[in-house]
C-alpha cells in the first residue's frame, strides 16, 4: 500500500504527525470536548469500479477500518481543534490496491499572555480526484497536504484603534503532480471600533506564490480592501469590498473582489452561517478553503490540480444543529471558476448536503448523510448530476459500543446516453464512540 507517494509528501506527512504531538501536549485543557467513532466493517458492493451502465460491473468485498474525530480544546495561552476521519479498505478480491483515504484539519494557536502575539499552525489533509470527470474510486484519487504556519500581532494604538500584521508561509503537497508550491502572504489591516457594535477594518494583502517542479508558472497575487462588521449577542455581519490583482508570465489581471459572512446563533446549539464572495484564488488554496468551510471533511474534492491562478466565486448556506441526541448540519452550496488561459477548464456548480443524526428510544440510532451537486464543465464539455446518499441504523451494544448496517448508493447522471453510472454497497460494521466534555473554573480566564 502506497500512502504518501512523493517525497514532499512523506515529508508533509511528518510535519502533520508533528502537529498533531502539539495536540497531545496540550490535551490537558481547561476546556475540552473530544469526540471520537472507530467502525470495523465488513461491506459489499455491486460495481466497485463504478463502470457504465451495461459495462463490466464488478462486485467486490470490502473490508474497512474507519473514524471520525473531532476535538476542540482550549487553554490560557493555546486553543486546538482537529477535525476529520480516516478509512483504511482491504479489497478482497484485490479490484484495488488496499486503500487509505480521508482527510483532517487541524488548527492550533499559541497566544501571549497580554494577547498582542499569536503564532497559527494549521494542517490540511485530503484527496482530489485525478480526472475530474470521474466519480472518486481509489484509482482516482491522489493525496493533497497544506501546511500553514506562521506569526500575527495586534497592537492597540488606542481605546479604539488596532493594527493588525500576519505573516504565513504554506507549503503545498500534491502527490503525483508537478504543482507542489511554496507560498508566503504578508498581510497589514487597520481596525477602528465605531462603537459597541460596528467596526471597520482596511487594509492590503501581498501573496507571492512559487512552483517546486515547474518554471514559468509563479505569479503574486495582491489586494486591498475595505470592511465592516457589525457583532451582535446572536448575530455577525461582516461585508468586505476591495481591489484584486494577480501577475505572473501568463499576464496581469485584477477584479473587485467582495465577500459577504452572515451569522447567527439561533440557540444554544444551533447556528446560521452564509457567505458568499469573489476572489482570485488557485487549485491549493481553494482545496483548503473548501474543506474548511464543507460539512464533509474527509471526502475527496473534485479539483483541477493545474498551476494557473483562476477568478473563484463561491457562496454556501449552512445550518447546524447539536445534541445529545440528536445532531444535524444542512448545506446548500455554489461554485463558479473562470481561468485566465486555460479555459476548458472553467466550471458551475451547485449542490447541497445533508447530515442528520437521532436517537431512538434508549438503544437505537438513526443516521442519514449525503449529498447531490449538479456540474457544468465547460471546457470539457460535460454536464452531470452526482448523488450519494447514505443511511444506516445501529444499535447500542453498552455505553460506548454499538452494531449497525449502512447501505450506500452513489449515482451519476451526464448528459450523453450511456454514461450514467450506479453503484450500492451494504455495510455490516462495529461502532466504537468516546464522547467527553469538559469544562474547569481555568476556563473563566481564557483571554480569546
Amino acid at each position: 500500500m502506497t500512502i504518501w507517494n512523493t517525497s514532499g509528501a512523506r515529508s508533509t506527512a511528518s510535519r502533520l504527525t508533528a502537529a498533531t504531538f502539539l495536540l497531545v501536549a496540550w490535551s490537558t485543557s481547561s476546556y475540552a470536548q473530544v469526540q471520537i467513532d472507530a467502525q470495523a466493517s465488513v461491506s459489499r458492493n455491486d460495481n466497485i469500479n463504478l463502470a457504465f451502465e451495461g459495462g463490466n460491473e464488478t462486485e467486490e468485498t470490502v473490508q474497512s477500518v474507519a473514524s471520525r474525530f473531532f476535538y476542540n480544546g482550549s487553554t490560557r495561552y493555546t486553543r486546538t481543534s482537529l477535525f476529520g476521519n480516516l478509512a483504511y479498505s482491504r479489497y478482497l478480491n484485490d479490484f484495488f490496491d488496499d486503500d487509505l483515504a480521508g482527510g483532517a484539519a487541524l488548527n492550533f494557536d499559541a497566544i501571549s499572555g497580554d494577547g498582542r502575539f499569536r503564532w497559527t499552525l494549521t494542517d490540511n489533509y485530503g484527496q482530489q480526484s485525478v480526472d475530474p470527470t470521474q466519480l472518486a474510486t481509489p484509482q482516482n484519487r491522489r493525496d493533497v497536504n497544506i501546511f500553514r504556519t506562521g506569526p500575527s500581532a495586534n497592537f492597540q494604538l488606542s481605546s479604539r484603534n488596532t493594527l493588525q500584521m500576519s505573516v504565513v508561509q504554506t507549503l503545498t503537497t500534491v502527490a503525483d503532480s508537478n504543482t507542489d508550491t511554496s507560498r508566503l502572504t504578508g498581510g497589514i489591516n487597520f481596525t477602528r471600533q465605531l462603537n459597541n457594535v460596528f467596526s471597520a477594518t482596511i487594509g492590503g494583502n501581498y501573496e507571492a506564490v512559487e512552483f517546486d517542479d515547474i518554471e514559468g508558472f509563479d505569479f503574486d497575487n495582491r489586494s486591498i480592501s475595505a470592511s465592516v462588521t457589525a457583532v451582535g449577542r446572536r448575530n455577525t455581519i461582516s461585508v468586505t469590498v476591495g481591489q484584486n490583482e494577480i501577475e505572473g508570465n501568463f499576464g496581469e489581471s485584477d477584479n473587485i473582489l467582495y465577500n459577504i459572512r452572515y451569522s447567527r446563533q439561533l440557540g444554544a446549539n444551533s447556528n446560521l452561517t452564509m457567505q458568499i464572495g469573489r476572489a482570485f484564488s488557485d487549485a491549493g488554496n481553494l482545496f483548503r478553503l473548501t474543506q474548511r468551510n464543507t460539512i464533509n471533511v474527509g471526502s475527496a474534492q473534485d479539483i483541477i490540480a493545474t498551476a494557473e491562478p483562476f477568478e473563484n466565486s463561491t457562496g454556501f448556506v449552512t445550518f447546524s444543529r447539536g445534541g445529545l441526541s440528536s445532531s444535524m448540519a444542512l448545506q446548500a452550496f455554489w461554485r463558479k471558476d473562470d481561468f485566465e488561459t486555460q479555459s476548458q477548464f472553467n466550471r458551475n456548480e451547485f449542490g447541497a448536503r445533508a447530515f442528520i443524526r437521532q436517537s431512538v428510544g434508549e438503544k437505537w440510532e438513526l443516521q442519514l448523510d449525503g449529498g447531490s451537486v449538479r456540474r457544468d464543465l465547460q471546457g470539457l464539455r460535460q454536464e452531470d448530476d452526482t448523488h450519494v446518499w447514505s443511511v444506516q441504523a445501529m444499535r447500542d451494544l453498552g455505553r460506548s459500543f454499538g452494531v449497525g448496517l449502512r447501505f450506500v448508493r452513489i449515482m451519476r447522471d451526464q448528459n450523453r446516453d450511456g454514461f450514467d453510472r450506479n453503484s450500492n454497497q451494504i455495510t455490516l460494521f462495529f461502532n466504537y464512540r468516546r464522547q467527553r466534555g469538559i469544562v474547569d473554573s481555568e476556563s473563566t480566564n481564557q483571554v480569546f
